[in-house]
């Protein structure tokens, strides 16, 4: 598979659309009411299969994996940021860490006009605090 025009009923995260270096694939829904991915101008398509080797549902059997794993536990101290937080606000403190430390941040934010939930790319505090209150 050379990208992700065949994908069909997917989960509709649009990992795949922020991940194509050339901005072509678009998330919408189908004829049956399911998000899928959308290459409008499949001729821009440059084969470089990053959507295809960042898409979930195409990798469904690496969640099933039974294997050990270790967890941690956190959350912010910023009275703040934990008031405004779905989770704890630990997610919002390392991403505010990465930005200052010079990186952007994928996160997500719930488009209340669309109804629904969409990645987005960070590079400011002020941009980064619409993730809030999402896990």
């Amino acid at each position: 598979m050379k990208n992700v025009s065949k994908v069909k009923n997917c989960f509709g995260c649009g990992v795949c659309a922020v991940s194509c270096p050339k901005n072509i694939i678009d998330i919408r829904l189908n004829d049956d009411g399911f998000y899928q991915p959308f290459i409008d101008e499949p001729d821009k398509c440059i084969h470089c299969k990053l959507c295809v080797e960042n898409c979930a549902f195409l990798h469904k059997d690496l969640a099933l994996e039974n294997r050990v794993t270790g967890s941690w536990c956190g959350w912010s101290n910023d009275s703040a940021v934990l008031a405004r937080s779905a989770s704890g606000g630990i997610g919002f403190e390392i991403a505010r860490h990465l930005l200052h430390s010079g990186y952007k941040v994928c996160g997500v934010r719930y488009n209340a006009n669309e109804r629904r939930a969409e990645h987005f790319i960070a590079d400011s505090e002020d941009a980064l605090a619409a993730t809030m209150g999402s896990k």
